[in-house]
């Protein structure tokens, strides 16, 4: 099911492999991460360690991987959650990525609403 509230396109749940890299590269600039919903503007993610909110509104890079499609995006961390969940906003994605990442959100939202189907009919 999408959540849509105040963003300006849906996101849709997912799970998925990432990191976070903060910019300039280096070992101790990345941080380890599971991708936890996506849209075509930004996601959420759930680190296993902290960052310092001192990222906020930082360009960093993330790399996620979601049923097997693998993403490099440029990206500004926007909200900062508890248990260590960060709002990611995506920046300057090419026509290329933005292609891709629609086809991943159709696969998403093709998968939610059958999951949305099922749950009715049982009620």
């Amino acid at each position: 099911m999408p959540m849509n509230g105040r963003r300006k396109s849906p996101r849709y749940h997912c799970l998925g492999t990432a990191s976070i890299q903060v910019l300039p590269e280096s070992a101790e600039n990345r941080f380890p991460a599971r991708i936890l919903n996506l849209s075509q503007g930004g996601c959420l993610m759930v680190l296993r360690q902290p960052i310092p909110e001192l990222l906020l509104d930082q360009v960093i890079e993330l790399l996620f991987e979601v049923k097997g499609f693998p993403f490099r995006l440029r990206a500004r961390a926007k909200s900062f959650c508890p248990r260590r969940a960060v709002g990611f906003e995506f920046l300057d994605v090419s026509p290329r990525r933005r292609a891709q990442l629609e086809e991943l959100i159709e696969e998403l939202a093709l998968e939610s609403s059958y999951i949305d189907r099922r749950a009715s009919d049982r009620q």
